[in-house]
């Protein structure tokens, strides 16, 4: 019997990178409210396209951990 044990190194890091996601969020609703036509700019919904797709990245990854800092695998 053989035993692996995995590590969520990045969970520190993906944390961070989720809280940044959220932060720019917010920032976007509140310069929507400021001016209603935030959004008809390219480059924010090229920003958003990107921030919904690496958000999306890294809440399947931390399902996948499920929130354990580790996991032991026995094979």
């Amino acid at each position: 019997m053989g035993v692996i044990i995995h590590y969520d190194f990045r969970k520190q890091e993906r944390q961070k990178e989720m809280r940044e996601i959220q932060e720019r969020v917010a920032d976007r609703l509140i310069n929507f409210v400021q001016d209603p036509n935030y959004y008809a700019d390219t480059d924010v919904t090229k920003q958003i396209r990107q921030d919904n797709l690496r958000y999306m990245e890294l809440e399947r990854e931390e399902r996948e951990w499920g929130g354990r800092d580790k996991w032991v695998e026995q094979y």
